[in-house]
């Protein structure tokens, strides 16, 4: 019997994971179902914030470690489309309000139009950039 959960998804960039990480995807987490990380690739993690100092593979290694995940997507895309979407059978997208990226904004927007997202604002005051300095 196919596993009928909804299904929610998220992305981070998750270098040096910190608290606010993980705050952050146990809120995703709590709607229910399964959860389904996105992990950016660093070309993607520096448009958006800085070059990881972490590699993918050990980030996506710390993600799928933790109880919360269900499941990680590597080299996630900026703002998944309909193709992603129904590849990994993704119903809801937790869109965090921490990334200001034109292309990534106007996807949201349209995400929070059709009822397939719903922002699940990163307010943790803890940052990576914060660690770093």
């Amino acid at each position: 019997m196919a596993d009928e959960s909804p299904r929610f998804y998220i992305d981070v960039i998750g270098d040096l994971f910190h608290i606010g990480h993980l705050r952050h995807l146990e809120k995703a987490k709590a709607l229910g179902g399964t959860l389904v990380v996105g992990v950016f690739d660093d070309a993607t993690a520096a448009r958006l914030s800085h070059v990881p100092v972490i590699p993918l593979d050990e980030r996506v290694a710390v993600i799928a470690a933790l109880r919360c995940v269900d499941e990680v997507v590597p080299a996630a895309p900026l703002a998944p489309d309909d193709a992603f979407l129904d590849r990994y059978r993704i119903e809801t997208v937790c869109l965090s309000d921490d990334f200001g990226d034109p292309e990534r904004q106007s996807a949201m927007a349209a995400m929070l139009d059709d009822g397939s997202g719903i922002v699940l604002p990163y307010t943790e005051t803890v940052t990576t950039a914060e660690v770093v300095s």
